[in-house]
């Protein structure tokens, strides 16, 4: 047996359909039974999926026009079942791309994390600031459709980035202040697409500026050795009534005859490299978590001539400062590094907090001495 329908709405809309397999004979792990959809209004129409008890839908299926066709056929041999059930909406074709001047944001294709639809073009332009870079990191799936033969693999959806007009790698990377993104699927497949978060930076290879209450941070080429020569800056923020933590989870950084004179990490308590000094590390002077006092950290990687040093990694994340008691509470941890320190667990290290300590020092040695000399 043998059952089509084609679903037709207004020139312009698209359609949603959710299927639920309630009963579709399958043997196997392979259906016996089969519930086809195409995307479109015939049976030559690109295939978005074959459903049956064995392959049921784990997301709703949008068509890339304004028809989808929903065939249905039973086995000759089939012991049939209850069948299946099939419900629509009409969905607008909203706009992807577009120009993005504010930060940080986030770019997806659409639908994601649901598969894109086919047949789509979107285009979008970052513009930052003069004199400042862009930073964009892929997180989550990142899955485009392609198609390989027996020598090489050819993408068929593409997401191409320029900078400038220069083509970039699609990685973690940094651009000048006008990056571009395009992104085109064919008229088959279906795959999650992408998710990019962007923000600015102060530095052009590294470094960004970081917004989230939590996040990972790792010298340049890490976990390899860290370039000769860089210069990489971050700024952190976070809630107004927060105040930050980093922890050093690894750390290799070249000392040299004067402490950290070339090669370092400077952080410092607020979001300008004029801020208080916390500290100033290398594989000479070494902590393994520093905090500042207010919302903002502004963090300094310098390096000269390196052969071999690993570099470092960190994470952060932001603490509640309860104003009335004096406590603290820490916003409830997102990120699985965060408990993954392999350094001893030393006290937070805190400028005005040594400061605090050496004042009550002082008289309590006087007390000693005064004592030991009556």
């Amino acid at each position: 047996m043998e059952v089509t329908w084609v679903i037709k709405v207004d020139e312009g809309k698209h359609i949603n359909l959710t299927l639920d397999v309630i009963d579709v004979e399958a043997y196997r792990g392979k259906c016996i039974d089969i519930i086809e959809i195409k995307d479109g209004d015939d049976s030559e129409a690109p295939f978005l999926g074959g459903y049956c008890n064995s392959h049921k839908p784990t997301y709703s299926l949008l068509s890339s026009s304004n028809a989808l066709r929903v065939w249905f056929q039973s086995a000759k041999n089939s012991d049939g079942g209850l069948g299946f059930n099939v419900s629509y909406t009409t969905a607008d074709n909203k706009a992807c791309g577009g120009k993005l001047d504010s930060f940080p944001g986030t770019i997806t294709t659409p639908r994601y994390p649901l598969p894109y639809p086919n047949n789509r073009e979107c285009s979008w332009k970052i513009l930052a600031p003069p004199g400042m870079y862009i930073h964009v990191e892929f997180h989550g799936v990142y899955s485009l459709d392609y198609l390989c033969s027996y020598m090489e693999c050819e993408c068929k959806d593409i997401l191409d980035i320029k900078d400038g007009g220069k083509p970039l790698p699609h990685v973690p990377f940094h651009g000048t202040n006008e990056v571009s993104l395009k992104f085109v699927s064919d008229d088959a497949g279906r795959f999650e697409g992408f998710r990019a978060i962007y923000t600015t930076s102060l530095t052009e290879n590294c470094g960004a500026d970081l917004w989230s209450d939590h996040g990972l941070i790792t010298s340049p080429n890490y976990p390899y050795s860290y370039h000769s020569y860089r210069t990489c800056i971050w700024r952190i923020t976070v809630p107004d009534d927060h105040y930050v933590i980093i922890t050093f989870h690894e750390f290799d950084i070249n000392k040299s005859r004067h402490e950290c004179f070339v090669d370092n990490l400077e952080i410092h308590d607020g979001y300008t490299k004029d801020s208080p000094l916390l500290a100033k590390l290398c594989n000479s002077n070494f902590v393994s978590k520093v905090n500042s006092t207010g919302n903002k950290m502004y963090i300094v990687f310098n390096s000269g001539f390196n052969l071999k040093a690993k570099g470092f990694k960190a994470t952060y994340a932001s603490y509640k400062r309860d104003m009335l008691s004096g406590n603290s509470k820490k916003r409830a941890p997102r990120h699985n590094e965060m408990e993954l320190s392999g350094f001893s667990q030393k006290k937070p290290f805190n400028m005005a907090t040594k400061m605090i300590a050496s004042f009550w020092m002082i008289p309590l040695g006087l007390l000693g001495i005064l004592g030991h000399d009556l």
